[in-house]
């Protein structure tokens, strides 16, 4: 196995009203380290927090596996999923402006079966757009998923969502807003590294 340790910091920003996280830094990385040298790391961690408040000090030791996505390559496909809400008549001029860009990018695009389904007031059944991710990530023509819109209600896919079949078939997944309960999910129960990055539509609108 291997292990990444990271340090992790919290502090107040300087006038003093709200926080601010600090990505985590990676300070070491090694294949199959000894139970001895994890339990001396974890030491460390602790005298730290002896010196510093834990209110602006947040140390912690990681040590999981992680999966990377393999980056795109021009003449890709990107998948287009709408696990919050669906695509709208107001939001085509912006959709049909992405896939512009994206194919000028030198990048195809391909859209879930269920991205302009309505059935909530929102968008489709959770079984459908749960539906929707498992295709995406299954279908190997595709490289990369992004999620069309942000919105409501994602969290109620995570229960139809095949976290076993995703970890046989890794790949980027973007998105943000309420896209966020399947990006974090997806990241939990997998360990694959998902992105908090713009919406299909937010590419070509300053709307989610």
């Amino acid at each position: 196995n291997r292990y990444e340790f990271f340090l992790t910091t919290k502090c107040l920003d300087l006038q003093g009203f709200t926080n601010k996280i600090c990505l985590p830094k990676k300070i070491l990385c090694l294949d199959n380290p000894t139970d001895s040298f994890i339990a001396e790391c974890e030491k460390l961690v602790c005298n730290i927090k002896k010196v510093f408040h834990p209110q602006f000090f947040q140390p912690f030791i990681k040590g999981e596996k992680f999966m990377i996505p393999s980056k795109l390559k021009k003449g890709d496909t990107i998948g287009v999923i709408a696990p919050s809400n669906y695509i709208e008549k107001d939001d085509l001029e912006y959709i049909n402006a992405s896939i512009a860009l994206m194919e000028a990018s030198g990048f195809k695009v391909k859209f879930g079966k269920y991205v302009f389904e309505d059935t909530l007031g929102y968008g489709t059944s959770p079984e459908k757009r749960a539906a929707d991710i498992n295709w995406a990530f299954k279908d190997d023509e595709v490289k990369a998923i992004m999620c069309v819109k942000g919105g409501e209600d994602s969290n109620t896919t995570l229960d139809y969502i095949d976290y076993e079949m995703i970890k046989e078939h890794s790949k980027i997944i973007c998105g943000f807003s309420d896209n966020t309960s399947i990006l974090n999910a997806i990241h939990e129960k997998t360990g694959l590294v998902t992105y908090h990055g713009p919406t299909f539509k937010s590419l070509t609108s300053w709307e989610t």
